[in-house]
C-alpha cells in the first residue's frame, strides 16, 4: 500500500468512526431518554407528540428538496464553487420550509386536529427551517471531516437529552416536549455555524446564483418525488391511526 492511499485510508476510516460513534451513542440514549419520556406522558400525550412529529415529517421532503447527495457530489466535483453552491442551496432549503409550512396550512384543515395538536405541529415545524443550515454539513461531508458535524450533533443530543429529563422532573405540560424539537434545531445550527465559522469559512462570502439554483433544482426534482413516497411510506400509518382512532391509539401502537 502506497503511502498516498495509506493516507487516504486512515482519513476515511477516522471519518466514518465518528459517525459510527455517534449513531451508536444516540441510539442508546435515545433509547432510554425515549422511554422515559414516553412513561411519563402516557399513550394519549405521548401519541400525540408522535402523531404531530409524523406529520411534519410527511412534509419535509419539500424543504430539503432533495439537494442533499447532489451538493455533496457537487462541491466534491467543483470545490471552488464551494462558496455559490453553498449559499443557493442555504436559500432553496430556507424557502423548501416556507413552502412546507404553506402546504401544512392547507392540510391542517382537512384534519380532525383540535387546537393544541396543532400548536404542537406549529412549534415542530418550526424547527424545520433551522435544516437550512445542513449545507454545513454536507460541505463537511464532501471535504470528509465529519468530525466537525459530531461535535455538534454530540452538543444538540446532551442538550436535548437533559432538557427532557427536565421537563419530565418538573412535570412540563406536553407542549414544552414538542419545543425540544425547535430547541434541537435550533442548537445543531448554531453548532454547525459555529464549527464552520471557526474551522473552514465565512458565511457571508455565500452567495445565490439564480443559474445554480436551477441546475440543482433539475437534478433534484426526482430524488424530491423520492423523498416525499419514503417520507409518507415511513409517516402515514400513525397520521392514519390518530384520523381513523385516536391519540391513544397512536402512543400504544
Amino acid at each position: 500500500m502506497t503511502a498516498i492511499s495509506l493516507q487516504g485510508f486512515k482519513r476515511y476510516f477516522a471519518n466514518t468512526s465518528w459517525l459510527l460513534g455517534h449513531r451508536v451513542l444516540s441510539m442508546v440514549v435515545a433509547l432510554f431518554v425515549g422511554v422515559y419520556v414516553a412513561r411519563y406522558l402516557g399513550p394519549e400525550k405521548f401519541g400525540l407528540l408522535s402523531y404531530a412529529g409524523s406529520f411534519v415529517g410527511l412534509f419535509t421532503a419539500l424543504a430539503t428538496l432533495g439537494l442533499d447527495n447532489i451538493m455533496v457530489r457537487e462541491l466534491v466535483k467543483t470545490p471552488e464553487r464551494k462558496d455559490e453552491l453553498l449559499g443557493t442551496a442555504f436559500w432553496l432549503k430556507a424557502g423548501g420550509a416556507i413552502l412546507m409550512w404553506c402546504v401544512i396550512a392547507v392540510a391542517v384543515p382537512f384534519t380532525h386536529n383540535d387546537t393544541q395538536t396543532n400548536i404542537l405541529i406549529f412549534i415542530i415545524a418550526c424547527g424545520v427551517i433551522f435544516q437550512a443550515f445542513n449545507v454545513i454539513d454536507l460541505n463537511y461531508q464532501a471535504e470528509v471531516k465529519s468530525k466537525y458535524v459530531v461535535f455538534s450533533q454530540l452538543f444538540s443530543l446532551v442538550i436535548s437529552s437533559i432538557t427532557k429529563l427536565v421537563f419530565v422532573w418538573i412535570a412540563s405540560p406536553l407542549v414544552w416536549f414538542a419545543s425540544v424539537f425547535l430547541l434541537d434545531a435550533v442548537v445543531h445550527a448554531t453548532g454547525l455555524l459555529v464549527m464552520y465559522l471557526k474551522n473552514t469559512g465565512k458565511v457571508w462570502y455565500w452567495r445565490w446564483r439564480w443559474q445554480t439554483a436551477k441546475e440543482l433544482l433539475s437534478d433534484s426534482w426526482a430524488l424530491i418525488l423520492s423523498g416525499i413516497s419514503i417520507a409518507i411510506y415511513m409517516k402515514i400509518d400513525q397520521v392514519m391511526i390518530k384520523e381513523m382512532l385516536d391519540a391513544r391509539a397512536v402512543g400504544n401502537y
